[in-house]
């Protein structure tokens, strides 16, 4: 995909129009982030966060549940989170769909970071080390 002044251009060479705020997979996370440390009354179990994504095939509106609170245990020590899950009515063979875990005593960064592409297919990532934070 290319991000272009007025479009994204897709894998396949389909160009959709940029829609302001879109994002890549992966620029999502730092941009959900951001979004919370701005906005964290977004981030309330039984919500729910919206999101522009370009895909390979597609740039669709994103629903994201925040699903609950839940601690997880780091190399570090405890992290407080909030769950998200991305909310998808179809999935398109091979699209990717990732559950991410908020911290906000990291600044919203992502604690943990599951990628699915199937039940059979996916990648659990968590937080090894403490973030190294600058002043606010």
């Amino acid at each position: 995909m290319k991000f272009e002044p007025e479009t994204v251009l897709l894998a396949d060479g389909q160009r959709r129009p940029r829609v302001a705020g879109v994002q890549d997979t992966a620029s999502q996370f730092i941009q959900m982030a951001v979004l919370f440390a701005v906005r964290p009354e977004l981030l309330r179990v039984g919500g729910t966060v919206e999101t522009i994504l370009a895909l390979p095939r597609s740039v669709d509106v994103w629903v994201y549940d925040v699903l609950a609170q839940e601690t997880l245990a780091t190399a570090f020590g405890p992290v407080d989170t909030f769950h998200l899950k991305p909310r998808r009515t179809s999935v398109r063979s091979g699209e990717l769909a990732a559950e991410i875990w908020f911290a906000p005593q990291l600044r919203y960064l992502p604690a943990r970071i599951r990628i699915e592409q199937d039940a059979q297919t996916w990648v659990d990532l968590l937080i090894a080390r403490r973030p190294e934070l600058g002043a606010p």
